[in-house]
């Protein structure tokens, strides 16, 4: 799959109620970069995330305060675990204003600037995100002045 020169915007409301395993995943550009946890067999095709950006406001619930869940929300992955080398996100930048994840009764909650959660190979680079993006409420700002702070990692 390859997603180049593309853009969102607007904003993604998720909740999950009831019971059993369900999980909640979400980015600006794309919500499952693999395989997430219980969703069956993953092909672990390679995956191209190039020249993209994101300003998509992004709010996740979990409203059990009982149930397992894996929730995780980033401006332009919110899940990413692909075995494949080849897998590339690069030149992408997240200008989300806000992004939430509140985790009720969750038991693996994750919420990053870039990427939500992350595991396996591939490579990213020239990766940035807004220095002023609210990460669960929190100002999440680089050390480097300016409006903008490479994400190589989340």
């Amino acid at each position: 799959m390859i997603i180049t020169n593309c853009r969102t915007g607007g904003s993604i409301t998720g909740k999950v109620t009831g019971s059993g395993n369900r999980n909640l995943l979400a980015g600006g550009i794309i919500g499952d970069v693999g395989l997430a946890p219980g969703a069956g067999d993953s092909q672990n095709e390679k995956i191209v995330i190039n020249n993209c950006y994101s300003t998509m406001k992004i709010e996740l619930t979990n409203e059990s305060s009982s149930q397992k869940r894996f929730i995780t929300a980033g401006g332009v992955v919110g899940y990413y675990s692909n075995n494949k080398d080849s897998t590339e996100i690069s030149n992408s930048v997240a200008l989300n204003p806000v992004i939430t994840v509140v985790k009720g009764g969750a038991s693996d909650v994750h919420a990053h600037r870039v990427i939500g959660f992350r595991s396996g190979n591939g490579t990213m680079k020239n990766n940035y995100a807004l220095s002023t993006m609210k990460v669960d409420e929190n100002t999440i700002s680089g050390r480097r002045s300016g409006r903008f702070r490479r994400c190589e990692h989340n």
